[in-house]
């Protein structure tokens, strides 16, 4: 089983609420989880956090994450921020 959430266009601190829910229901369905990246834009710090975070809790109950489509801004605003892990998971 695996669960698909798609990321919005703007991954920024005023519009992370609903995916913040998303992703903690993703967790708790259990199995892989797929995150499609293509429409993401725009990302600031509270965005990269919460994907950083995200992917530290998957792998700590033993998740898979799967990037699909992730656009350069994700790396490069990762890893700017020394969020190196998820600097390197989104890249192509």
């Amino acid at each position: 089983m695996r669960a698909i959430v798609r990321l919005s266009s703007a991954l920024v601190h005023c519009k992370l609420a609903p995916l913040r829910l998303e992703l903690l229901n993703a967790l708790e369905a259990g199995g892989d989880i797929e995150l499609d990246a293509a429409p993401v834009a725009e990302l600031d710090a509270a965005g990269a956090q919460l994907l950083y975070v995200f992917c530290a809790d998957a792998q700590r109950l033993g998740r898979r994450v799967v990037w699909r489509g992730a656009p350069e801004v994700l790396p490069h605003t990762a890893a700017t921020l020394g969020m190196q892990a998820l600097a390197q998971q989104t890249r192509p």
